[in-house]
């Protein structure tokens, strides 16, 4: 599975360690992915929007460990791939609905971990694209637009 190989978190936010399809009819809008982390948490993505190969968007609005849970109710996630300047550009983006105003400030924490860990699985995820393409591991990150952006 591709999830755990790119998804190693960062400071509060665990790493993926298992992604498994729990619905019938392989992945597909109204499909149900589990997640496991390395806390040990368990998350059911809800897939709400599947377009291939261009969008694939989620929902998760269950399975977070405290301290993730007194923070965020929901979070939703939109992968949109497009071609650019003979590559494709990946744009993920993430949003997290507080669990209150007040949790604001230490949720601006939040945002700053799992954007590095959205910066760095999008790297990981180019990085074996590329290998893929050539072969062998790329040595450099290719010439592949991405950009993360966690938003609360």
């Amino acid at each position: 599975d591709t999830i755990p190989r790119i998804f190693h978190g960062h400071g509060a936010i665990p790493a993926v360690t298992m992604a498994e399809l729990l619905s019938d009819g392989g992945m597909r809008q109204g499909a149900v992915r589990r997640v496991h982390q390395s806390d040990g948490s368990v998350l059911d993505e809800d897939i709400t929007e599947l377009q291939r190969p261009n969008v694939q968007a989620y929902e998760i609005n269950s399975g977070l460990k405290f301290p993730l849970r007194a923070l965020v109710r929901s979070m939703t996630g939109r992968w949109l791939f497009r071609d650019e300047d003979g590559g494709t550009a990946i744009d993920w983006t993430f949003t997290f609905v507080l669990t209150s105003p007040l949790v604001w400030p230490v949720a601006l924490f939040v945002r700053r971990d799992f954007t590095t860990a959205m910066n760095k699985a999008l790297g990981r995820a180019q990085a074996i694209l590329e290998a893929g393409r050539e072969g062998e591991p790329a040595s450099h990150p290719p010439d592949v637009a991405s950009s993360a952006q966690g938003d609360e």
